[in-house]
């Protein structure tokens, strides 16, 4: 009976409750919440197994299915040209979130060790893309380089035509079964999301956040006017869907993104939430990986831009 009632409970909160449990149970324990840590571990460990394997076959069906080279450019743009169109709106929310608000106070910052960090020029960029090694790149979860290679698996495959259809419904098929292992660890999720909340918040504990709390609260600011203005138009003006039914589809996602600070590890509740949104797979297939590679607002364009004001007040 009980196991009944808790499977009519939606995904979403499920999540919800267990990020609060997990900070609750962290605030209460303090230290001693950092037994349950394992739990966030072994779900992490198992959204890790999943990447590689799901955005490889993903890739390689969406663009198999997209067929002609004309739909698969013309998506490539709308979905790059998205990307930095939204990329540098957050920038320019950070910068001006950050310059309204005095985050340094009468704070001090002592630099004891400066670590010169190496840069890669353009040219090295698009040589790291391409996977010397593609069986490598897929042990290493090197994403972006596991895309290039799916990409271009999948527009060989719709050259080569009837003598590669084997191989593209092997990669189908393995697109399916890595379909099905994500609902199941997904089933992990506020299991996990409650030991990761919990070691966190007895780990480092509120009293660590309190001196930062501006800062913080402005990158939270900057990240919700983001959220809810930017993505939330670009739903209703151009999706022509319901932000409140999109944010609240997308909330075991952003928990998840919130719990394990990783877009990667994130990738499966995405492609999970996107599904219930009726969103086509072989669009989201596409879309999701580049995503979560490339298109990281938050931590890509509001966190450098209010974190670059935040020390240049403090010094």
């Amino acid at each position: 009976m009980i196991l009944q009632t808790i499977s009519r409970i939606p995904f979403w909160q499920k999540v919800l409750a267990g990020f609060i449990l997990g900070a609750l149970v962290g605030v209460i324990l303090g230290e001693s919440a950092t037994v349950l840590k394992p739990l966030g571990d072994l779900f992490i460990g198992a959204i890790k197994m999943l990447v590689a394997p799901l955005v490889f076959c993903a890739i390689v069906v969406s663009i198999t299915s997209l067929g002609s080279q004309t739909s698969l450019k013309r998506l490539s743009l709308k979905t790059l040209g998205m990307f930095m169109l939204t990329g540098t709106i957050a920038s320019l929310i950070g910068l001006a979130v950050g310059s309204m608000i005095d985050m340094g106070g009468t704070m001090q910052l002592t630099a004891t060790e400066v670590r010169e960090r190496n840069i890669p020029g353009f040219a090295q960029v698009l040589l790291d893309m391409i996977p010397v090694n593609p069986f490598a790149s897929l042990a290493e979860g090197k994403v972006l380089q596991i895309i290039v290679f799916a990409a271009l698996v999948g527009i060989a495959i719709n050259k080569v035509g009837e003598k590669a259809e084997p191989l593209k419904r092997t990669i189908e098929a393995g697109a399916e079964v890595m379909f099905q292992l994500t609902r199941m660890v997904l089933k992990l999720t506020p299991i996990g999301v409650f030991g990761l909340m919990a070691w966190v918040v007895g780990e480092y504990g509120l009293s660590t956040l309190l001196p930062l709390g501006k800062f913080i609260g402005a990158i939270y600011i900057a990240a919700f006017i983001h959220i809810i203005f930017v993505y939330g138009g670009l739903v209703k003006f151009v999706g022509g869907l319901s932000p409140l039914q999109f944010f609240r589809k997308a909330m075991p996602a952003q928990l998840v993104a919130f719990s394990t600070s990783s877009s990667f590890g994130t990738l499966p509740a995405s492609t999970r939430a996107v599904e219930t949104m009726g969103v086509s797979k072989r669009y989201s297939a596409f879309v999701m990986p580049l995503g979560a590679t490339m298109n990281m607002d938050g931590c890509g364009g509001i966190y450098p831009a209010i974190a670059a004001i935040f020390i240049a007040q403090i010094y």
